[in-house]
């Protein structure tokens, strides 16, 4: 991190391409992926980018490979992604999410991680703003008591901040 503040926010996410709830977040994680970036004029606040750490989960019929991997991130066909051909997930291709391979599980043990899929969102100065806490809606960032998901902590957290409020 370089401590700039005008850098961009990292949202990232830990997954493993045979979790069915991994697969079933997929469409909206690609979707933002291409909402929140500076080049969409609909999107007033600062860039997001976004990342997957890609892992092999310690459960039977998880198994992937690199190769699954991009079969996943760019919806291919010949491999299979928690049960189905990882075409058929639901949801574009992943354009703008880079992928970063954790198959050996380094990273995930390095953030403590204990299910997937769990999401960060990540300050420019390396602070974390917002963690879900192993699911898509989990953590309440406006303090209004709902549970929120990781769409909600970019629009609140970033806009937020963009406008110099945090």
């Amino acid at each position: 991190w370089d401590g700039n503040s005008s850098s961009n926010w990292v949202m990232l996410e830990f997954m493993d391409t045979d979790c069915p709830y991994c697969v079933r977040s997929a469409d909206l994680y690609g979707e933002a992926s291409e909402i929140f970036r500076d080049s969409n004029p609909e999107w007033n606040g600062a860039q997001v980018d976004f990342y997957a750490s890609a892992t092999q989960l310690d459960i039977q019929g998880h198994e992937t490979s690199r190769a699954e991997i991009a079969a996943f991130r760019d919806k291919s066909t010949g491999y299979e992604c928690a049960g189905q051909d990882c075409a058929n997930r639901d949801g574009s291709a992943h354009d703008y999410v880079t992928y970063i391979d954790d198959i050996d599980q380094d990273n995930m043990d390095e953030w403590d991680i204990r299910g997937t899929p769990t999401y960060f969102l990540i300050q420019p100065d390396g602070i974390i703003a917002w963690v879900s806490n192993g699911g898509t809606n989990l953590g309440d960032v406006n303090g209004d008591g709902e549970q929120n998901t990781f769409i909600d902590a970019i629009v609140y957290l970033v806009t937020y901040d963009d406008a110099g409020g945090a």
